[in-house]
């Protein structure tokens, strides 16, 4: 009989822990699940928007995968302009090939980290 008190007690200290860490399980499940899409999103932003609409961490990556493919537009269309556009095309395209290196890896590594210098804009919420 003092054996199922004990496991009664167990069973409540262990529940008690795992609503505790519920939500960091939640987070940490959805970012294992949608790692890939969310690296896809730097290819193409609508994939992970697609696939896992639901995903906070998918949606994240997407965001910054949208202000990445702007931001490489507006760098291809100033790299027209001659002359200044040789130069501006040249680091624009160097930073955007950076970046999109630097996203790629944050999301298979499960990190929300924005990229440098163009990903503070919140696009997709």
């Amino acid at each position: 009989m003092s054996e199922s008190k004990k496991t009664v007690i167990t069973g409540e200290v262990v529940s008690s822990k795992s609503s505790h860490s519920k939500s960091e399980n939640v987070k940490n499940v959805d970012t294992q699940n949608n790692q890939t899409l969310a690296a896809l999103g730097y290819v193409f932003f609508v994939i992970p928007l697609l696939f896992a609409p639901k995903s906070a961490f998918a949606r994240f990556h997407a965001n910054q995968g949208l202000l990445l493919q702007i931001y490489t537009v507006v760098v291809a269309v100033l790299a027209q302009i001659p002359l200044l556009g040789l130069i501006i095309g040249f680091f624009g395209f160097l930073l955007s090939i950076l970046l999109f290196i630097f996203g790629l890896y944050m999301a298979n590594s499960g990190a929300k980290n924005r990229l440098p210098i163009i990903g503070v804009y919140d696009i997709i919420k």
